[in-house]
């Protein structure tokens, strides 16, 4: 079923997972109804565990924001590399997937990135053994995951 329309009773569900899916939803509105679907099927006091996609450096947003805005994000590695278009800025992650429902975090977000970590970003891909999936290395944007816990 679609993570937009979930097809169970309203407070179902004493825990809702979404492992980095909910970019692939069809946009950023699509993410924030299926926000509002997961806090109607989660039980008073359910968690919502959410794992996305984000950009983690602000240069990296902004090439983002030029390209929402001017289309200019580098042509050929957007058209090429179409997962650009569904990950997050800080500022998206708190508009559709935070400020879409009245669920609240277990524990305040904290987008601070250490510089050690961005010197072991790893490069994507790098090769097929590769298991690592921390801050990530495309043509010089990095992007990594983040994982939310909510509660409603």
């Amino acid at each position: 079923m679609s993570g937009t329309n979930i097809h169970f009773d309203d407070n179902t569900f004493d825990a809702v997972f979404s492992y980095s899916s909910i970019e692939h939803f069809g946009g950023k509105d699509a993410a924030a109804k299926s926000m509002k679907e997961i806090e109607r099927v989660l039980k008073p006091g359910g968690v919502a565990s959410i794992a996305t996609e984000i950009f983690v450096c602000p240069e990296s947003r902004e090439l983002y924001r030029e390209r929402k805005i001017h289309c200019q994000f580098p042509l050929r590695l957007f058209r090429r590399y179409s997962i650009f278009s569904e990950m997050f800025t800080h500022e998206e992650l708190e508009q559709y997937l935070l400020a879409s429902t009245n669920m609240k975090p277990l524990w305040p977000i904290d987008y601070s990135v250490e510089k050690s970590d961005l010197e072991r970003a790893v490069n994507y891909p790098n090769s097929k053994t590769d298991k690592v999936h921390i801050f990530l290395n495309l043509k010089g944007i990095l992007w990594g995951s983040i994982h939310i816990a909510l509660v409603k």
